[in-house]
């Protein structure tokens, strides 16, 4: 997955993970046909792969490692592609939606994988009930050919301390998962909200440091609830693998250019937090100190409501207009946007959301238009890379 070169100037490199749902070609259902996709896949490993997940009604879009916002959004677009020729070679579709659109959740399948029957034993009926899909992105620190217990974890909790504040108004901004089977939760994420059932969901705790940090993960461990590092599965997160952090805040984009716009946020962020780091600081130029409590308070806000309303500001720590609250993202990014030459497609990306609204916000769109046919063509993968998305 990501890293970055060291002393690059250009910002952190970059890696995204698609959760794409497998669907019945003729109907919009869900259906545990993921392996038959992945067996038929012929994308160019130059591009990235094409994985199962723990269950067996989704296949994972994994990007190379990538040196900026256009490489990687290429890459994901092209593996999309293949993954829907695949797909349409055995009469199914895949969705980019956080949540399925139409069928039967006790008709999936989980994966018959050790890592996954072990979570099993601990989470009992919730890994069945995953259906959910998001979109991950890795931000590299350091050098991508470095282990990851080289890597500077300082810097990586910078990162981290500078995308945790936003995670709120970047899950409104993401949300695409107002449908649930076949009915309308009211919420703009369901996904988020299905998630928050997991003991390991959610914003991750306050920490200034690399040692704070990996306490709070052992803190996690030690109860029981999960085996080891790699499934505390934050927000963001010190990935466990790779030398890089992970976002996972994010529902899957239906939208080639929202996921675009995301991830340039993200990697502005980042690049503004490396840029102020050094070893000897702990209080970083930007650095702001919301409770955990506020975090989690403000994401149930952010998923019920998308940009439909008010959201609550890091900055101020009151509500205000969604527009205002993105706008302030806006800034907080922009000087590590400028690093990265990213602004000016962040900006644009950012009207065009605005213009025709989120990804929940044009499913129920669609769906007052045309139903569930209406909203299928919304979040339905084509064979050209990008999702069949009419405003």
């Amino acid at each position: 997955m990501g890293g970055q070169a060291s002393g690059s100037a250009s910002g952190p490199t970059l890696g995204i993970e698609e959760e794409l749902h497998v669907l019945e070609a003729d109907t919009g259902r869900l259906t545990s046909r993921g392996p038959q996709v992945r067996d038929s896949f012929a994308g160019s490993p130059h591009d990235g792969a094409l994985v199962l997940e723990m269950t067996l009604s989704q296949a994972e879009a994994v990007t190379a490692i990538s040196a900026d916002v256009d490489e990687v959004i290429s890459r994901a677009a092209r593996l999309r592609s293949a993954a829907a020729a695949a797909a349409a070679s055995h009469g199914l579709a895949l969705a980019a939606a956080g949540t399925p659109l139409l069928g039967d959740p006790a008709e999936q399948l989980v994966a018959d994988d050790q890592r996954y029957l072990a979570l099993r034993a601990r989470a009992a009926g919730l890994v069945s009930q995953q259906l959910i899909a998001g979109m991950h992105v890795h931000l590299g620190v350091g050098d991508p050919d470095q282990r990851v217990e080289e890597v500077d974890d300082d810097a990586r909790v910078a990162v981290v301390d500078a995308v945790r504040p936003w995670l709120p108004t970047l899950l409104a901004l993401t949300a695409n998962s107002p449908y649930w089977f076949g009915v309308d939760t009211g919420f703009a994420s369901y996904r988020q909200v299905h998630w928050q059932r997991w003991p390991v969901a959610g914003p991750p705790p306050l920490s200034r440091d690399a040692k704070q940090w990996h306490q709070l993960v052992a803190d996690v461990v030690a109860t029981g609830v999960v085996e080891d590092a790699s499934y505390v599965y934050w927000d963001v997160r010190l990935a466990s693998r790779f030398p890089t952090v992970e976002v996972r805040v994010a529902d899957v984009q239906a939208s080639v250019q929202d996921a675009a716009t995301y991830t340039c946020l993200l990697r502005g962020l980042a690049a503004q937090a490396l840029a102020e780091h050094t070893p000897a600081r702990s209080d970083r130029a930007g650095w702001r100190e919301v409770p955990t409590h506020v975090l989690r308070a403000a994401s149930w806000r952010a998923a019920r409501y998308g940009l439909d309303e008010q959201l609550v500001d890091p900055v101020s720590a009151t509500l205000r207009p969604a527009a205002v609250v993105v706008r302030a993202l806006l800034d907080a990014a922009r000087p590590g946007l400028q690093v990265t030459g990213e602004l000016e497609q962040a900006v644009e990306g950012l009207r065009q959301i605005t213009q025709d609204g989120n990804g929940a916000q044009r499913q129920r769109a669609a769906f007052a238009r045309a139903g569930w046919a209406g909203v299928q063509q919304v979040v339905r993968v084509d064979a050209v890379g990008a999702a069949a998305n009419a405003p």
